[in-house]
């Protein structure tokens, strides 16, 4: 494994506190190395001191995010002839097999799995990574194992992000330890706008053309709300500065795109050559594309919302909180020096953001999750 990460550093603390409580809370800074070390130091741990052969669930809250950590997971343990170790397993796409050791999976394909499974037989450890999203999937596999597992098994559970709020989790569960691993990251600029824009397609095309007419080198991530605007900027991109700018390579990001075009980002830029990739929120957390040195964050995303009006959900741009904002930044500086562009205002963001999300399952319709803790026998619910 990389040696050099701050997680192998502290890993002797972390895998203690792991082998010494049922509940351990990591807040690993961007870089850290926290989603593809950890996992398997703590396999080897648990074998070499329990003598036990763990199977590890390391849950992502989106496919791409399973599918390329466990990608390159594999590709480091090649070395040690141990790739059998890893693998992923998303919806139709379950790669895991009898050897699998450490299973990277989307949080809803656990729940799935608890579902058939209640007592989630086949694993020693249960890691959920990214947890500061707090989408529905997060706060019921939280919520189901304190009901199911909390001192009542041998199943442990570490609790992962780098911008969460450790506190109310290590609460929740009985004040369990929180452990802090710093980054591994090079030093990010952040700029500002004068003001809030609406305009802020325009205005991340113009900062991305000034970095491409530049002497600096690297490759450049921005952040958009959906499918639409990234379409609408890659036309543009192309139609006006195609021509103008040598070597430009402009890659669209987003949940519905083929696994293989996805996989597109992760390719090495070809020498004389800037990479651009225009990506949703699927690009935030856990997933990291090479040689990112410039991040330009429209400051808006695309979440589901109930609207009363019309009795069901909505789809709807709202305006990130500063966890978010933070994780977009750290996708900078993670070869060298970077630079974060935010299309908005410092006072926006000190003054305006929230400082984490709104959890999910507070802005969504339940009675999908009423049917699922049906299913699971929960039948104390609040009416």
């Amino acid at each position: 494994m990389e040696s050099s990460l701050p997680v192998v550093a502290h890993f002797n603390s972390v895998v203690e506190t792991v082998l010494r409580n049922q509940v351990t809370i990591v807040v690993g800074e961007t870089g850290s190395g926290k989603s593809t070390q950890l996992p398997y130091l703590l396999y080897k741990k648990l074998k070499e001191v329990k003598n036990e052969d763990a199977k590890i669930a390391v849950t992502q809250p989106r496919r791409i995010a399973a599918i390329s950590l466990a990608s390159y997971v594999k590709s480091i343990l090649a070395e040690k002839n141990e790739q059998n170790l890893v693998d992923y397993a998303v919806r139709f796409d379950n790669k895991s097999t009898k050897f699998t050791r450490i299973k990277y999976m989307t949080d809803g394909l656990l729940l799935r799995e608890i579902i058939l499974d209640t007592k989630l037989s086949n694993y020693s450890v249960i890691i959920i990574d990214e947890v500061h999203e707090r989408s529905v999937t997060i706060d019921l596999l939280v919520a189901i194992y304190k009901l199911n597992f909390f001192k009542k098994s041998n199943l442990k559970l570490v609790i992962m992000s780098a911008t969460m709020e450790a506190q109310l989790f290590s609460k929740f569960f009985d004040y369990a330890v929180v452990i802090n691993i710093p980054g591994r990251i090079y030093n990010v600029k952040v700029n500002y706008l004068n003001t809030v824009s609406e305009e802020y397609i325009s205005n991340g095309l113009n900062i991305i053309v000034d970095i491409c007419l530049s002497d600096d080198s690297g490759d450049v991530l921005f952040f958009l709300p959906g499918k639409e605007e990234i379409l609408v900027a890659c036309a543009l991109l192309k139609k006006m500065y195609n021509d103008k700018i040598k070597g430009l390579i402009i890659l669209p990001l987003y949940s519905n795109l083929s696994k293989s075009e996805q996989e597109l980002v992760f390719v090495e830029t070809p020498p004389n050559s800037r990479k651009v990739v225009l990506s949703t929120n699927i690009a935030e957390t856990s997933v990291t594309i090479p040689n990112i040195v410039f991040v330009v964050d429209s400051g808006v995303e695309r979440k589901n919302v109930y609207c009363p009006m019309i009795q069901g959900t909505s789809l709807i741009t709202v305006q990130i909180a500063k966890s978010s904002a933070n994780q977009r930044k750290g996708r900078a500086g993670r070869v060298k020096d970077g630079v974060c562009y935010r299309l908005y205002s410092q006072e926006f963001y000190e003054h305006n953001m929230e400082e984490f999300p709104t959890p999910e399952i507070c802005r969504v319709e339940t009675d999908e999750i009423v049917l699922i803790l049906k299913k699971l026998g929960v039948s104390a619910l609040p009416s």
